[in-house]
Order: structure tokens, then sequence, then C-alpha cells
């Protein structure tokens, strides 16, 4: 296996700390608290494995061959894709025999990320709305607003020495609107403010917003997790901020109609790799953290954050608990995605899924269930999506941006 040193660019960053005492956590969390195995729990902790011996002096090393991983669902089975199948000796021995096959690819997944970074900085001079890698097909997957488009970003790659033949062009799209939905799920609030009980803002649960005169509340998004800030020591909650930063909001409600904060100190980052908001409690109700999941009539915890998120995680299985549609269940189908917003910002570095969802699902919770039945695990929030394709920003982007700490058992 050639290991080359390469430089970690943002589009490959994990969304993990990287330093030595982090990763020996990342690499017991799961192994420690998985029980009762499943075929997608032992090929986690076996990617976890390889991805580690990529590490080099606390960066990514992709060797020159390797082209990514990913994972089969109904098979159980595990693709390694390399454009050298003579190197596959030295990565058998992560994985157990009859879970893992390997795949010759024409590129490596360097190229496929550096090409990717690059259509990245002109998104919106080019009409590019979504581009993503793909492990699994071994291409990048991009959408364009109409046809014309194509050959304009075809000749402009091969321009600037990039291979066109790596992009695969998804269904034309607009730029992702990011406007809510027409008012729905509206109720009343003004006789239902509440001082005398402590109250709570379940992961998953539906986020309402107050708008003008504040006794019409209407649903905004999802709340994606109880988080807390540090430096103010404030408890409250994350979500999307394209939810959070709706126009004419006064003030935020949890899913039984109490007021959780008046527009008070609300924290957003709507940039790079981030779409967030951390909403803290403020306001004369009480409320307490928790990390219990409700979303209709399912109740479950938020055992822990997902140890490690990176681009190893193709095909997983996931859950997303969506205010609107409930409890969904897909697969990951990129780790490096990036989107371009109706408002011309462009998010990168998302989680991109294979699960139903619509536009009042914003902010909603996505994660891993494993099969001992601890919970889930979180591994970010949805930022973007409909139908069957949903955007999420990586938990670690957004601690990270935002400057908070989910609430799970890592944090307790």
């Amino acid at each position: 296996m050639k290991t080359t040193k390469k430089i970690l660019s943002g589009i490959l960053a994990l969304s993990l700390s990287i330093s030595s005492p982090f990763i020996v956590y990342a690499k017991s969390a799961i192994s420690e608290n998985v029980k009762t195995d499943s075929v997608q729990d032992r090929c986690l902790r076996d990617y976890e494995d390889l991805l580690l011996s990529f590490y080099s002096e606390k960066e990514i090393d992709y060797p020159d061959e390797y082209g990514g991983i990913y994972f089969n669902s109904a098979t159980g089975v595990t693709t390694v894709c390399l454009t050298d199948l003579n190197d596959s000796k030295e990565y058998k021995k992560f994985f157990d025999e009859s879970t893992v096959e390997f795949k010759e690819v024409d590129y490596s997944l360097d190229e496929l990320n550096e090409t990717c970074q690059f259509i990245s900085g002109v998104m919106a001079e080019k009409n590019i709305t979504t581009a993503a890698v793909s492990e699994k097909t071994n291409d990048l997957i991009v959408s364009v607003e109409t046809d014309e488009d194509k050959p304009v970003l075809i000749q402009y790659l091969q321009s600037n020495g990039y291979n066109p033949d790596m992009v695969r062009f998804d269904e034309n799209s607009e730029p992702v609107e990011i406007e809510h939905d027409s008012i729905n799920n509206a109720f009343d609030n003004a006789n239902n403010i509440r001082t005398s009980s402590v109250n709570y803002a379940y992961t998953g649960s539906k986020l309402y917003g107050g708008f003008s005169n504040n006794t019409t509340y209407s649903l905004i998004g999802t709340v994606g997790a109880n988080a807390y800030n540090p430096s103010t020591g404030q408890y409250g909650i994350v979500t999307a901020a394209s939810a959070a930063e709706a126009s004419n909001i006064s003030s935020f409600c949890n899913s039984s109609s109490v007021i959780m904060n008046n527009n008070s100190a609300v924290t957003s980052v709507y940039s790079g790799n981030c779409n967030a908001a951390f909403i803290p409690f403020s306001s004369a109700n009480s409320f307490d953290a928790t990390t219990t999941i409700k979303n209709g009539n399912i109740t479950t915890c938020l055992y822990d954050t997902q140890p490690i998120v990176s681009p190893y995680m193709v095909g997983i299985d996931i859950v997303k608990y969506g205010g609107n549609t409930g409890r969904k269940t897909g697969t990951i189908t990129s780790l490096s995605a990036f989107v371009r917003y109706s408002n011309g910002i462009t998010i990168e570095d998302l989680i991109k899924c294979s699960v139903e969802t619509d536009n009042e699902d914003k902010g909603a919770p996505v994660g891993i269930e494993y099969s001992n039945d601890n919970g889930f695990y979180f591994m970010g929030i949805q930022s973007s999506g409909s139908g069957n394709v949903c955007y999420a920003t990586k938990y670690k982007n957004i601690e990270e941006n935002l400057g908070v700490v989910i609430v799970s058992e890592r944090f307790s």
C-alpha cells in the first residue's frame, strides 16, 4: 500500500478531533457498547480500523490506489475500491474474508475529492446546484440548473486540467429553497405560557416559531438535539439555521406549546460547513436538558454522538427523526456533499442520505441505531431536503462553529 503524504482539504475534514486521546475513545466507543453484533455493527468497527490506519501526523493520508469504500446493507458486504487490485492484500487484514470484496476503479479518492473541491468554488458562477463524491460509483454526481450548463462545466474542467469524465450529471435542479412552506400546524399560544413546571424540548420533536403578535405559532423545523454552551453556561437546543433565521420570528416554543426562548441570544452559522443554530432556554418557563428522543409515539434516547463520521460510512443504514415526517430509515450516499441554496450560499461537507424528508424536517437529527438497543448515535442535523434526498450538517461542524457541546452520553 503506497502512502504518499497529502494535505487534508476541507472537504475531507473528518467530524472528529484527531488528537490521540479522542482516537482511543473513538475506537472503544462502538466496541465496548455493542454487545449483540449485526453485520453492519461489525463492519463499522472494521471501517474504523482501516480509517485509523490512514492517519499520519494528525492528517488523513489516503493511499494512492485507494478509491473509496462502501457498505451494502442488503448483503452485509463491504466493497473496497482500488485503482490497482494488486494492492488488495494490504486491505484484507482489516476485514473478515466473508464480508469484504474488492473492485477496480478508474479514480482515486484523492482525485475525486480534489475535483469536487474545485467545482465547489464555482457553483454559483456555473449554475451548479449540488455536487458530491460517490464512492459507490467512483465518480462525482453533479446537478446543474439547465442542460445548457453541462457543456459549460465540462469545458471549464478541461481548460483547468481536470478530467470531466469523473462527472455524472444528476437530474437538473434549482438552488435549494430555504423559505418555509406555507404556514401549517399553527396553534394559538396566548393562554399556554407556564412557569410552574419543568419542561423539555425533546430531540426529534417539532419546533414552533412565533410570528408578529406572538400568539400564533407555526411549525418551522425540528429539534436536532439538546446542547450546552460552555462560554455562557446556557443549555438549549440546536436546529438548522435556516429554521431559526426565518424572518419575523419573535420567539420559539416546544411541541407542547411552551415558550422556551423569546428570540434571545440565538446564535446561528449559515456558511462554510455549517447550517445550524443554538437556541438557548431563555424564557419565563423552566426547561431542563434531556437526551431523550420523542417523535410521535416513539421514545428512545440519544445514547451518544457517533464517534467517527467520515467517507468510509457510505451505504450504512441511518435513521432520521423528522418533526413533520416522523421516523424514517435510509442509507448514506455521500459524506462530502456541496449544496447551493437559493440565497446564494453554498454549504459544504454535508452528509447526503437517501431517506424520505421534507422542508419542515429542517434540523431533524440523523444518526445510527445499533443492534444492541442502546439507542441513537447522533451524526448531525438535516440542513435541507425534499423527496427522498436529505442533506445533513455533521455534528462536529456544529460544535466547532457554534461553540456548543451536544448533550449525550459523551457529554454527561
